[in-house]
């Protein structure tokens, strides 16, 4: 299942069964002389976040994924007792364990799936990949003139564009997975990044649905501009072998063209990918493409 963090608002609730919720431990933020000071309560709940403020909105705000597994008490191969510990979501994470964290918040709440509003949600892959997956993340140059930022010591790709992020990032080495997992994963700012998916609230999770939206993640994945480690230079012209090492593997050189000055340059360079690389771009893709909805992770 490719669905991760999600920020949601909850409708058609009873909001003094959530206060009195005994699964549910509501705090106030209090200052030192004992005045609160904020407007809501929260509750920290498997890993999650639920906020119900003073005028009875109620929002739940965090990974499913997470939920799930500490529900099931699964935890990483990494896990450390005497470590602060932040949940866990880089195994498997199939339709039937989302279902169960949907239907797990309908009881909470005692609303159905189709009064939790989504207002950000996650969706996303952990591909699998025979390399490094450092060697992508540290590669990524931009999308459509947007370049991407890098955090913690390179491990983490990120690109902001004005309605989501592209998140890029090692999945394997935060949890000490065996298997080389790469994390390719679109945040929405704003939810008609989905709109052609017909995702408005949980109930909307339906195998359908996220086929479309994994369709989107492809289509956002396909825009971007990565300089591919795998091109064999000793087949390359000098004139093509100059113009990788000044040009296209810079971020830089790319910035600095106009977008209608782009297009020649890039299609030169995708000839030197499509010739004399593996196409680890295109590997990917038809790996997010292939993706069946019982294989979602």
């Amino acid at each position: 299942m490719p669905v991760d963090y999600t920020t949601l608002y909850v409708r058609s609730y009873n909001c003094d069964r959530i206060l009195n919720n005994p699964k549910l431990d509501f705090s106030l933020n209090y200052n030192e002389n004992g005045v609160v000071l904020d407007n809501k309560r929260i509750a920290e709940h498997h890993f999650c976040k639920i906020l119900v403020y003073d005028n009875g909105t109620v929002f739940f705000k965090g990974s499913l994924h997470k939920m799930y597994n500490s529900i099931m008490g699964i935890k990483p191969p990494n896990y450390n007792s005497n470590s602060v510990y932040k949940g866990f979501n880089g195994n498997e994470f199939t339709v039937e364990n989302v279902l169960f964290v949907i239907s797990y918040l309908e009881l909470l709440f005692g609303t159905s799936r189709f009064n939790f509003v989504i207002k950000k949600i996650e969706i996303g892959l952990n591909v699998q990949v025979f390399f490094n997956p450092l060697f992508v993340v540290r590669n990524l140059l931009e999308i459509g003139g947007t370049p991407f930022d890098f955090k913690y010591n390179r491990h983490f790709a990120i690109c902001e564009k004005s309605d989501y992020f592209l998140k890029v990032y090692d999945k394997s080495s935060q949890y000490n997975l065996e298997e080389s997992r790469l994390r390719v994963e679109l945040k929405t700012r704003k939810m008609r990044v989905f709109e052609s998916a017909n995702i408005k609230t949980l109930g909307d999770l339906t195998h359908n649905n996220l086929s479309e939206a994994l369709n989107i993640l492809l289509k956002h994945w396909n825009k971007v501009l990565l300089y591919d480690f795998t091109i064999n230079e000793a087949m390359l012209t000098a004139r093509e072998k100059n113009a990788l090492n000044s040009k296209y593997q810079h971020i830089k050189y790319w910035q600095s063209l106009s977008a209608n000055n782009k297009d020649k340059p890039r299609k030169r360079y995708q000839k030197i990918v499509d010739n004399y690389s593996e196409n680890i771009k295109e590997q990917i893709a038809k790996k997010i493409q292939s993706t069946k909805i019982s294989h979602f992770n």
